[in-house]
């Protein structure tokens, strides 16, 4: 690597390194949560001397409480970078073989070669290039043939549109009833909410043992999550997808019964990853219902430049066990 490969390699690292110096973690530590059997390969990863594997970054995630995917994004630019480096190195540099023939001639001449040699590696891409144009062009001509004749076969003739009879308005269709889109059901491989902070007290998992929608849910089990100790939450990155500031969310929830002293509130992220609470709760929990089964909770996106995630933070005000189970998030 080189150029912006090692800067975007050492930006990964030095998250790393953030992440874990504020967690109090040391490299042994951090190591043994992984399942290394020795820190020297964490070194060379907060370094940015080399790039860590997938499942290890995501279990480096989960370890030190990192938002869903933030790591994994800056190795990914990583890669991206590396890929733009190679890619123009290839473009610019010569192979060595052409290289010496450029310099020197072709093998037994005395001076420089005459022979005919082939096209140069630019004078190919260019010609790729212009071929490639050309058949676009030719696509686009043959499909806007298509579309004229099409249309000229579709317009009635002038004794088809004379009109026989008095006409009458078409009766308006009737309105197709308002329905709620299930964004988030959890049913699909890869939807998941993932512990954001609070990983030592906190579990979450997507589970068939209830579901509200389809056959599964996220269940979340907290022991401990008290002011003194520190709140717990989960979230996630993903499938957001048309979900703006301002708008509403309806979350579904589910209690095994009475858990006295337990609450949420929802909240989002923003692009700096910075928490921000609902308004429907902004100063303190939403309370859990006494009752065994599933519960519906509406809540408002905050206003902020760009949302990059939301979640709900669990409250106990004993170090007695919460469970609550997620499904059908809807906006």
């Amino acid at each position: 690597m080189s150029g912006n490969g090692d800067d975007a390699a050492r930006r990964l690292g030095a998250a790393i390194r953030a992440h874990r110096l504020a967690r109090g973690l040391s490299l042994r530590a951090l190591a043994r949560a992984v399942g290394l059997t020795g820190h020297g390969t964490l070194v060379d990863y907060e370094h940015g001397r080399r790039l860590p594997p997938l499942d290890l970054l995501t279990s480096v995630e989960r370890a030190l409480g990192v938002p869903d995917g933030e790591l994994l994004r800056l190795r990914d630019a990583a890669l991206a970078d590396r890929g733009q480096v190679e890619a123009a190195r290839l473009l610019q540099d010569p192979p060595p073989a052409a290289a010496r023939e450029e310099a020197h001639g072709t093998a037994g001449d005395a001076g420089p070669s005459r022979r005919r040699r082939g096209p140069t590696r630019g004078v190919v891409i260019a010609a790729a290039a212009v071929a490639v144009a050309a058949v676009a062009v030719a696509a686009v001509a043959v499909t806007t043939m298509v579309m004229t004749a099409v249309v000229a076969a579709s317009r009635p003739s002038p004794e088809s549109t004379r009109p026989t009879q008095p006409t009458q308005p078409p009766a308006p269709a009737p309105a197709a009833a308002a329905t709620s889109v299930v964004m988030m059901d959890f049913e699909r491989p890869g939807e998941r909410w993932s512990v954001f902070w609070g990983s030592q007290v906190a579990r979450s998992e997507v589970t068939s043992a209830v579901a509200h929608h389809g056959r599964r849910a996220v269940l979340v089990k907290v022991t401990g999550a008290t002011s003194a100790r520190g709140y717990s939450a989960v979230g996630t990155t993903h499938g957001l997808t048309g979900l703006r500031p301002g708008m509403k969310v309806t979350t579904w929830l589910w209690v095994p019964g009475a858990q006295p002293g337990a609450g949420v509130r929802f909240f989002a992220m923003d692009a700096a990853s910075r928490t921000v609470f609902a308004p429907e709760n902004p100063d303190t929990e939403t309370r859990l219902p006494a009752a065994r089964g599933w519960t519906s909770f509406t809540w408002t996106v905050p206003r902020m430049d760009e949302l990059h995630a939301i979640g709900v933070q669990l409250y106990a005000e004993t170090d007695d066990p919460v469970t609550v189970g997620i499904d059908e998030v809807t906006w």
